[in-house]
């Protein structure tokens, strides 16, 4: 018995328990676990969507085919995970088997149904998505928190605040995105705690976060940023100030292009010419000379000429 088959195995004898919903039809589960006895994963899935063709209504066939979906580590399958529940959903067959495979030996399942519940965006999930967002595997971590984002609920926010501490560089990344996503500018103190993360892409996503949630409301928490001698903090701090149209912005983000170790020149550019202030066309003259990221410089070249041409 192969791997993704043993894991089903183990999947259905689970699902066999009491559910959070309506309880699943055990019959499905022995129907399953006797047609890959037989045929491989693929055929059994031809074999279900077949009969379903006949008979699209029947919960029976529907569950064997969320089954092998969830069994399947192709990540092609989950529009059809999703598509499979919402039929079951139609039917009034509820989620408790999907909720029970969050409890399954395989990580590939645990991911997928992670991803499921956060594309059905079903408030009554996130318990269940909290416990995936504390599993023992950092990419099933990392889903459970997308999936949170997706909810788009204020109630979540303390336990995304956690996970932005998480270990794993793709939980914190996630974490950073979901409170974007659930789009309150209180969670920007927070975030500023982990603005020099240590990993690249979690530190780019969580200064995405902050500017996202840019407002007038923690301007005190972007002026302390700017006043920071850590580079992370204040290129945060003037970027966001930046993005609300303050001017006193303009001299930090100039200091900022002139230190040679910023790395988020191209962003500091577009912040710039987007406040269109007559000191930012005094700033940027001297920075052509010695500027040498070819994105910074047609920025800076395209603004001054805009500017000249409007005289």
């Amino acid at each position: 018995m192969n791997r993704g088959i043993a894991g089903l195995t183990l999947a259905l004898a689970l699902a066999l328990l009491p559910g959070c919903d309506q309880a699943p039809s055990s019959a499905a589960h022995y129907r399953v676990l006797e047609m890959l006895k037989t045929r491989d994963h693929e055929k059994a899935l031809r074999d279900v969507n077949r009969r379903l063709e006949k008979e699209p209504k029947r919960r029976f066939l529907l569950e064997e085919k969320l089954l092998l979906l969830l069994a399947s580590a192709d990540p092609l399958s989950r529009t059809e995970v999703v598509g499979a529940q919402l039929r079951l959903d139609a039917i009034g067959a509820g989620r408790g088997l999907l909720y029970e495979q969050s409890k399954n030996s395989l990580t590939h399942v645990r991911q997928q149904t992670a991803h499921t519940l956060g594309a059905l965006r079903d408030g009554r999930s996130k318990e269940i998505l909290r416990d995936l967002a504390e599993d023992s595997d950092g990419e099933v971590r990392a889903e459970a928190v997308r999936a949170l984002g997706e909810l788009r609920e204020g109630s979540v926010k303390k336990f995304l605040y956690i996970r932005l501490h998480d270990a794993y560089w793709k939980v914190r990344a996630e974490a950073a995105s979901a409170l974007a996503q659930i789009d309150d500018p209180s969670a920007t103190k927070q975030l500023f705690r982990v603005v020099d993360d240590s990993d690249d892409y979690a530190r780019m996503q969580i200064l995405s976060a902050v500017l996202h949630l840019a407002n007038e409301s923690e301007a005190r928490i972007y002026l302390k940023g700017m006043e920071s001698d850590n580079l992370p903090e204040k290129t945060a701090g003037a970027l966001a100030m930046g993005k609300l149209q303050r001017t006193e912005s303009i001299p930090v983000l100039l200091k900022l292009l002139k230190n040679p170790n910023t790395p988020e020149r191209v962003q500091i550019a577009q912040c710039l010419t987007g406040l269109g202030h007559p000191s930012v066309v005094a700033g940027m003259e001297p920075l052509l000379k010695v500027e040498r990221d070819a994105r910074v410089r047609e920025l800076f070249l395209h603004y001054l000429r805009q500017s000249a041409a409007g005289k």
